[in-house]
């Protein structure tokens, strides 16, 4: 089996652009029989944003065995490989969330003069920096569950062996 490569930013984008054309078909042959876009909705990636930073954090402070994270146990190599597939599927989420909330604001942006195509572009905006804030965060675990090249040449830092990279 081959080591985990990192995601690629232009597979993400590809994502992103593909997602946001077909957003745009459905949204724009649909958008008369859909409900408003939903607030609620961008609560979910607000909240996976939030958590991939904070397992961004504690993982890179970890690995690293920062002195802010002594009180914690070293995680173990099971766990990070774990946060790596997270980290990896997250960003693919968040590439196709930015995909649909542009596809949806591009059928809206027609028709600002209308409250609820007004609201729901303020609602596809929001969606769109959130989707961004979980690619970002999903790339920054990605990047904290790396093991950083030791001082000496057979010895890891880290939690004891090499983490999937």
């Amino acid at each position: 089996m081959g080591a985990v490569r990192p995601t690629r930013k232009l597979v993400l984008v590809a994502v992103a652009v593909l997602s946001t054309g077909l957003s745009w078909l459905v949204v724009s042959w649909l958008y008369g029989s859909l409900p408003a876009a939903p607030l609620i909705a961008l609560l979910t990636p607000l909240f996976l944003a939030l958590v991939l930073g904070y397992l961004a954090w504690s993982t890179r402070l970890r690995i690293r065995r920062s002195p802010k994270a002594a009180q914690w146990r070293p995680l173990d190599p099971l766990v990070i490989a774990r946060f790596l597939a997270l980290a990896k599927a997250s960003a693919v989420a968040g590439a196709l969330g930015v995909g649909f909330w542009a596809g949806y604001l591009l059928v809206v942006l027609d028709d600002l003069l209308v409250a609820v195509a007004r609201r729901d572009a303020v609602a596809s905006g929001v969606g769109i920096v959130l989707s961004v804030a979980v690619v970002v965060a999903a790339l920054a675990l990605e990047n904290a569950c790396r093991v950083p090249p030791s001082d000496d040449a057979g010895q890891n830092r880290g939690s004891g062996s090499q983490a999937p990279t």
